[in-house]
């Protein structure tokens, strides 16, 4: 869906494309880092 999105932004918006990105970059990183913290926090599963 972004991606789509992405396409149909007309090309004099490119900056704020590139800002968008980076946005969504970090929100990624900052999901990661959390899902990280949790897993420190769980109890390790014994497979």
């Amino acid at each position: 869906m972004t991606l789509l999105n992405l396409q149909s932004i007309a090309p004099h918006a490119r900056a704020n494309e590139r800002r968008h990105r980076s946005n969504i970059n970090s929100i990624v990183r900052a999901r990661t880092v959390v899902r990280h913290r949790q897993a420190k926090t769980l109890p390790k599963k014994k497979f």
